[in-house]
C-alpha cells in the first residue's frame, strides 16, 4: 500500500496563538506544517520548501505580506504556489492590491476560523 504524499503547508503570520491554532488543525487534518514570524526569514524559507499552498499575513516584521507575495509572484520557481492572505487589515485596497498581486483569497482573521481557512486551502489544492 502506498502512502499518499503529505501536502505542505507554509504559514507566515507573527500572531503565535493563531500560528499554532491554525497549524495544529492543519496537522491534524494531515498536512504537513511550516510556519515563520518574520517576512524576510519567511520568504526566504518559502522559496526553499516550495509549499504547496502558503497562508500569508499582512503586516509583518520585515517583510509586508503584499511584498513577500509580489517578490512570489515574480519567480518562476514560487509564482504557481497559491496564497491565501489572511489579515486584520480590513480595507477595500489592501483586498484588491492582494488580489491583484495573484492571492487567490483575502481573508479577514476576525471573520474566519481554522475550518473556513481549511475550506478554502482545499479550494486551492
Amino acid at each position: 500500500m502506498t502512502s499518499k504524499k503529505k501536502k505542505k503547508i507554509f504559514i507566515i503570520e507573527d500572531e503565535q496563538t493563531l500560528s499554532r491554532s491554525l497549524s495544529d488543525k492543519l496537522k491534524r487534518e494531515g498536512f504537513q506544517v511550516d510556519t515563520e514570524i518574520d517576512g524576510v526569514r519567511g520568504l526566504k524559507r518559502v522559496g526553499e520548501v516550495i509549499p504547496d499552498l502558503l497562508i500569508l499575513d499582512i503586516i509583518l516584521p520585515g517583510l509586508s505580506g503584499l511584498e513577500i507575495l509580489e517578490r512570489l509572484k515574480a519567480e518562476p520557481k514560487t509564482k504557481k504556489i497559491p496564497v491565501l492572505l489572511v489579515s486584520n487589515v480590513d480595507d477595500e485596497k489592501s483586498t484588491k492590491e492582494g488580489k491583484a498581486l495573484g492571492a487567490v483569497n483575502y481573508l479577514i482573521k476576525t471573520n474566519v476560523t481554522p475550518s473556513r481557512i481549511l475550506e478554502e486551502i482545499n479550494k486551492h489544492i
